[in-house]
């Protein structure tokens, strides 16, 4: 249930990144901790859900190094879970916040690895996302 608080409230990343701008960035931060801390560590949704909202809150507040560490943990998370539509989310976190640490090959190949499972799920917005951000890091 936390984790679809998360999705619906301030954890999706379009809420993170276009949303508030002020430090505490419309609380998502907070949010995600509490999901982080209060979330059986058992319940993966939760889980990564939280890491990758954690990890773009730090982006946002240029903790680049922070930001990617939480961010490849939310996709080893996602890794086995037989979930590409979450799996290819916590690779497309992975790869905004590499872009934003001007680590552009790390992007490219976790945009690249999301756009193979956003096709094989027939996620079209999802894929077209993934291709802009190739487009981005590799032009």
């Amino acid at each position: 249930m936390l984790a679809g608080v998360f999705q619906r409230d301030t954890g999706s990343r379009n809420e993170v990144l276009h949303g508030p701008r002020d430090k505490d960035l419309g609380g998502s931060g907070e949010l995600a901790t509490i999901g982080r801390t209060t979330g059986a560590e058992d319940d993966l949704a939760t889980q990564a859900t939280a890491r990758s909202a954690q990890a773009l809150v730090r982006s946002a507040r240029g903790e680049h190094d922070g930001a990617r560490r939480l961010a490849r943990e939310a996709v080893d998370m996602h890794a086995g879970a037989q979930s590409p539509w979450f799996h290819g989310n916590a690779l497309m976190t992975l790869a905004e916040v590499s872009r934003a640490a001007g680590v552009s090959d790390e992007a490219a190949e976790a945009a690249r690895a999301a756009l193979a499972l956003f096709q094989r799920k027939g996620n079209e917005p999802g894929a077209a996302s993934a291709r802009a951000l190739i487009d981005e890091v590799s032009g």
